[in-house]
């Protein structure tokens, strides 16, 4: 079943990324896990009940694993080493960073808050 798909996927800069992606498979659709089993290790097997599968399912699973792990621009200057830093949430516009498993293990420990607020 050839699929070719681009699939918009931000990468770990939050820039838009187009990922080709190109996969061919073979998938058998087996009745039942018996069936299933014997099939060759290195077939790709969904079970199919009642002789039923949803092509849909079967596509976006193929196409899922071939998405890579870490996506990346292919040219590396497009990637931002210097992304900009998330914007700053409720009580932080001042620069404190909050430490909030500090805060959690004090809560934990029945005490009230007094989690030390780092400047960055």
């Amino acid at each position: 079943l050839p699929a070719p798909a681009s699939l918009p996927r931000p990468p770990a800069d939050a820039r838009p990324l187009e990922v080709k992606i190109e996969a061919q498979s073979r998938v058998h659709l087996p009745a039942d896990e018996a069936a299933a089993a014997r099939l060759p290790v290195d077939e790709e097997a969904m079970l199919a009940p009642e002789g039923r599968a949803r092509i849909d399912e079967i596509v976006a699973e193929d196409l899922l694993l071939e998405l890579p792990l870490s996506p990346r621009h292919e040219d590396e200057s497009q990637c931002a080493v210097d992304a900009p830093a998330a914007p700053a949430q409720d009580g932080d516009s001042d620069g404190d960073v909050r430490r909030p498993f500090a805060a959690l293990a004090e809560m934990m420990a029945g005490q009230p808050s007094k989690a030390p607020r780092n400047r960055s």
